[in-house]
């Protein structure tokens, strides 16, 4: 992925103009994106689609021809698409002044009769051609079509139709949860945006977004984090991106009158008095939602970035450079790379955001992951690993920060014949556990519940999970608090939730 990123950022960046459509979409030519400048589409055919097909072509700036049987001018849009008259596919000129077929055009056959399109695929295959071919139809005739001519490709109708009307209820389900959304925080004069713990890529670019997306006064919008910024590489966003955080203090509550919490839930938070939110946008499991206003929760996304740039796409809202960066960087942390948890939605996303990042700023970002003190953390787990079968265990006693052991816990995943990595550590007054698995049969979320739900918070998804449990929560539970016995405990504990014995083995070392 990042290789094909580099390869093609100055393509993006020098040779593609950026189209807005009155949807607000972002649209590219397909010449511009998969072809040479000189191919063209060769439309061919007769029938209620093509008026259609020739609007869709125009829209997207590609040069066309349109090769029919029926050549009747005023069925056709105004516009610069020349027309080729036919009268039988048996003698089709493709070597006409008006098409010139190259080998770098691609045909496409548009038809409501099965004899029609039979016709002209059979002419195409009599002329030995190596274009690509692609064919609609509608339903049962594409289906008898793909049977006879494999070497075509056969869509739809029907199935084009449905993506179209899909494509069609997510936009306007967007558009409607937006005006809901904003109902529900009319006449409030000040929001609170809040980002539960360490403020991560996604959550900082969700919360940004939000604040972009209600077009609110930047003073009336408050974005503040419940932790601290751990990672260098979300300092280094933060910073080179310009991003208005705060760090949150509990008379803030009394300051806002509105208040809302992406990338998590409410009762993720641990206040100062209870706190009725008006907006809640988040992607991991959902948890009960009892007295929340507007609620926008989806599990099967990889990040929150991308309901929120879904808002933007599926609105006509604008996305600036620097959001779309953030956006990109979010969705490109929280998949791994786009090798975990990605669904449908994010790649869409991806695309969407693509032409509009700025790849060297990210590059830069991502070079600033870790602080030279950090290196004795990663001292810290070696010495103090336990494996037990494929899973790798260890406690590292006091850490600076949450965000340390997950770096290690990442880190470890990469040894082999290694599953699942679980790292704990004491950061201040309370004990974090970080879950990393392959995802392979397996559920980190699950696991972090099964073993902490019970005496703190825990959750996350298959991959990545994390618990947190308070240190005076944690004595109740404990004869005693040294360092040693907390290892111990946080061991059988998540032993026990993987159900695995507990006898722990050394590590296989591969020869040399």
């Amino acid at each position: 992925m990042a290789g094909m990123v580099a390869k093609n950022r100055t393509t993006y960046k020098h040779n593609h103009r950026l189209t807005r459509s009155k949807a607000g979409e972002y649209n590219q030519s397909f010449i511009h994106l998969y072809g040479p400048a000189d191919m063209k589409v060769i439309l061919l055919g007769k029938g209620s689609h093509i008026p259609i097909a020739l609007r869709g072509v125009s829209a997207l700036g590609e040069k066309a021809v349109l090769v029919t049987d029926a050549p009747d001018r005023s069925a056709f849009p105004r516009g610069k698409i020349p027309v080729v008259p036919c009268s039988a596919w048996k003698s089709l000129d493709l070597s006409h002044p008006s098409i010139r077929l190259s080998d770098d055009d691609v045909l496409l056959i548009f038809g409501d009769d099965e004899k029609d399109i039979r016709e002209i695929l059979d002419a195409i295959r009599e002329r030995n051609l190596t274009n690509g071919v692609t064919v609609f139809a509608p339903g049962r005739t594409a289906g008898r079509l793909a049977a006879k001519h494999p070497w075509a490709t056969i869509r739809p109708l029907d199935k084009v139709l449905a993506q179209e009307i899909e494509s069609s209820c997510r936009r306007w389900g967007s558009r409607h949860r937006l005006q809901t959304l904003l109902r529900r925080i009319e006449g409030k004069s000040r929001l609170l945006i809040l980002i539960y713990g360490n403020p991560d890529p996604d959550a900082t670019a969700s919360a940004w977004a939000l604040r972009a997306l209600l077009g609110r006064p930047a003073e009336s919008v408050t974005i503040a984090y419940t932790g601290r910024i751990g990672r260098l590489e979300n300092a280094a966003m933060i910073q080179s991106l310009r991003i208005p955080l705060t760090t949150f203090a509990p008379e803030m509550l009394d300051a806002h009158d509105a208040f809302a919490i992406v990338d998590a839930q409410p009762s993720f938070l641990q206040l100062t008095r209870p706190v009725a939110f008006d907006i809640v946008i988040d992607h991991h499991p959902s948890t009960n939602g009892a007295g929340e206003g507007f609620r926008d929760v989806r599990p099967g996304y990889g990040a929150t970035a991308t309901i929120l740039t879904e808002y933007f796409a599926d609105t006509g809202r604008r996305l600036t450079r620097p959001l779309a960066t953030a956006l990109y960087f979010g969705l490109k942390v929280d998949t791994h790379d786009f090798q975990r948890n990605v669904s449908d939605a994010d790649i869409a996303v991806f695309r969407h955001l693509h032409p509009l990042v700025d790849y060297d700023l990210i590059r830069k970002i991502e070079l600033s992951h870790i602080e030279p003190a950090g290196l004795d953390t990663f001292a810290t787990a070696l010495q103090r690993k336990r494996v037990v079968k494929d899973i790798l265990f260890a406690h590292l006693g006091p850490v600076a920060s949450a965000d340390l052991c997950a770096q290690v816990a990442d880190f470890l995943m990469g040894t082999n014949g290694i599953s699942w990595t679980v790292i704990s550590g004491i950061v201040s007054d309370r004990l974090v556990v970080i879950f990393r698995s392959d995802g392979y049969r397996k559920d980190a979320g699950q696991a972090a519940q099964s073993a902490f739900a019970a005496l703190g918070s825990a959750g996350g998804h298959r991959t990545m999970a994390r618990a947190e449990v308070a240190l005076e929560r944690l004595t109740q539970e404990l004869p005693g608090s040294g360092s040693g016995e907390i290892e111990n405990y946080v061991f059988d504990k998540v032993m026990a939730a993987l159900r695995v014995s507990r006898t722990p083995r050394k590590p296989k070392v591969a020869s040399p």
